[in-house]
């Protein structure tokens, strides 16, 4: 369930950098219902996972300043310790929205 659960912190603050509607770090660390420490630690996360994040002085938002693209899951080898060698790249799973890459060659699914 912790999983989730970051994984839902991280698709909020996505979402509201996409929209620039995140305002300083105090604001939105509320918008989230994280501290401010615990969501500087999310904005590292993501920075380490590809995103070029800043903040907009002028627009007073988060925003991202080359477009990205996040996904989560699992590397082959994990996933084949997980069903014992039997999945192969490109296997749809049940119960996911569909495969795809987790910065170079990564293979999974999202939460929908």
């Amino acid at each position: 369930m912790r999983i989730i659960n970051r994984l839902e912190k991280i698709k909020h603050l996505d979402q509201l950098i996409r929209m620039r509607k995140t305002g300083a770090l105090g604001e939105l660390a509320q918008r989230v219902g994280l501290s401010e420490r615990q969501t500087r630690r999310y904005l590292e996360e993501m920075k380490d996972m590809g995103a070029d994040i800043s903040y907009n002085k002028q627009m007073h938002t988060y925003e991202y300043v080359t477009p990205v693209k996040f996904s989560y899951g699992f590397t082959r080898t994990e996933m084949e310790k997980v069903f014992g060698g039997m999945w192969r790249s490109g296997q749809k799973m049940a119960g996911c929205s569909g495969n795809f890459d987790f910065r170079n060659k990564s293979y999974g699914c999202y939460p929908g």
